[in-house]
């Protein structure tokens, strides 16, 4: 008996330790994707970011073009057309 009693501690102790090593390894696990779910929201707010940069930056790029060929079109209703060309640039 003594051999079995020694079998199973033997066993009871390596049974321990996978659960130690499973918990350790579940733990890292989870702050991995704590980790990488941070990073992939930085990650959104960053673009969204970019992106909201770019559409200004290109609104009033548009808005400058459009000024000018309604100006390069014809100068006495320029400021007409001026009016014309903001409510463009507000539907953008």
């Amino acid at each position: 008996m003594p051999r079995i009693a020694e079998v199973l501690a033997d066993r009871q102790s390596t049974i321990t330790n996978y659960l130690t090593a499973s918990e350790e390894l579940k733990s890292k696990a989870e702050e991995a994707e704590r980790a990488y779910t941070q990073a992939l929201n930085d990650a959104r707010s960053e673009a969204s970011r970019l992106l909201d940069a770019s559409k200004a930056e290109m609104k009033k790029e548009l808005l400058r073009i459009i000024k000018t060929i309604i100006k390069l079109q014809n100068p006495y209703f320029s400021m007409k057309r001026m009016d014309l060309t903001q409510q463009i640039a507000d539907s953008l």
